[in-house]
């Protein structure tokens, strides 16, 4: 289950750490979803627009001889959520998608995270799957965009 934990700190801390995407969402990248009010606005008011969420769907193990596990692919559907339109939030998806659809060079991690002082590698990240919809909620629509990423975890021993 560490692994889910490093997933989600490896996918909103690559969001806040990129200068264009946090240009726009700053500091609103948010593990399973957006709180109802902004924790940071002390009159309790929504969260502000666009932000970016995270959520586990499923995940799989890779095990090696005798059982050990090797390493492990979670699922998560990453958004970018806004006001209004898609094309209001379309640059930012696919600087979403630039950032989480990577490869590693050579035999170097893309990113390592560091989760109850345990250390876990991130090895890669596919996207496998493009999504987006949008809904209408008190007469504002509340459009979103991205995917579903699969991240590859290793815990280094």
């Amino acid at each position: 289950m560490s692994e889910v934990l490093a997933g989600y700190k490896w996918i909103t801390g690559t969001a806040i750490a990129d200068t264009t995407l946090s240009a726009s969402i700053g500091t609103r990248a948010y593990a399973d979803g957006a709180p109802d009010v902004d924790p940071d606005d002390p009159n309790g008011d929504p969260p502000a627009y666009p932000l970016l969420t995270a959520a586990f769907i499923a995940g799989t193990d890779c095990r090696g001889v005798g059982g050990k596990r090797l390493l492990s692919k979670p699922l998560f559907l990453v958004r970018v959520i806004g006001e209004g339109g898609y094309g209001d939030i379309a640059a930012l998806v696919m600087r979403l998608d630039a950032l989480l659809d990577v490869q590693p060079d050579e035999d170097n991690p893309v990113s390592t995270v560091t989760i109850e002082g345990q250390e876990y590698e991130i090895l890669g990240c596919v996207r496998e799957h493009p999504a987006a919809d949008s809904d209408i909620e008190n007469g504002v629509r509340y459009s979103w965009g991205g995917g579903y990423y699969r991240p590859y975890i290793r815990a280094v021993s």
